[in-house]
């Protein structure tokens, strides 16, 4: 698939490495499903301050809206403001976004706890209730910080 280097995503599977290791994928300014940087900056603020794992929540943060180029998401952006969560292509973009993300760390052989972590987080990424009964902290960093950067 493009859009993510081998060599960075790969380490995420890694114990020994960091979380600048695995997240070299990225291209310099952008993440892998087209977004800018900032979730990805609110995320390592927030690690600072609170409880996550790097390793779940910055790779989180990289490929949760991935699922955006395979949908059409004309229903997103016609919609009010008010109504956009409930527009069909909001919960397609998490359902796609999750098999992609899956698909990238089965091919970089990450079958770890932690990938199953992040595709589940990355399936329900923006259905806050959702996140929060999961009862991980690091699912809910990853919402914070994707939520500070809107």
């Amino acid at each position: 698939m493009p859009g993510y280097g081998r060599a960075g995503l790969s380490s995420l599977c890694v114990p020994s490495c960091s979380s600048e290791q695995a997240i070299q994928f990225a291209p310099q300014d952008k993440c892998v499903g087209g977004g800018d940087l900032g979730g990805v900056e609110y995320g390592r603020y927030l690690l600072r301050h609170e409880e996550g794992e790097e390793k779940i929540v910055i790779p989180a943060l990289y490929l949760h809206d991935i699922g955006w180029g395979s949908v059409n998401f004309d229903d997103f952006r016609e919609a009010l403001p008010n109504k956009r969560k409930e527009a069909v292509s909001v919960s397609l973009h998490m359902k796609h976004g999750a098999v992609l993300a899956r698909e990238i760390l089965d091919d970089l052989g990450c079958y770890s706890q932690k990938a199953h972590t992040i595709v589940s987080i990355i399936a329900i990424h923006d259905e806050p209730d959702k996140i929060f009964a999961m009862g991980n902290p690091s699912a809910t960093l990853m919402v914070e910080a994707d939520r500070m950067d809107r």
